[in-house]
């Protein structure tokens, strides 16, 4: 059996402005109403709702990760 590996797609460049993390976290209030109260955005020290600070530091990481492996300043784009 012979196996043939195949190149790695070539990388996006980021260019421009350096890549900056924004992140804003809401919560909804157990209400459908978009996008809800702002409870953390980028920047601010952790609160006391620790899903919060889960989700800012998901998000971070998140980030981190696109710009990294593929070399992308966002998610969408």
């Amino acid at each position: 059996m012979t196996m043939q590996l195949l190149a790695a797609a070539p990388r996006q460049v980021v260019t421009g402005v350096a890549p900056q993390v924004r992140r804003t976290i809401h919560s909804a209030g157990n209400q459908e109403t978009k996008p809800g109260q702002l409870v953390r955005s980028e920047g601010q020290a952790p609160g006391s709702d620790v899903a919060v600070n889960e989700v800012y530091d998901g998000l971070g990481d998140t980030f981190n990760f696109y710009l990294n492996i593929y070399q992308r300043n966002s998610i969408d784009g």
